[in-house]
């Protein structure tokens, strides 16, 4: 489940 946290990282990426 590598698409998860690739998701994470990048939802945290654009809420910056």
């Amino acid at each position: 489940m590598s698409y998860i946290s690739s998701a994470v990282i990048l939802y945290g990426r654009f809420r910056m």
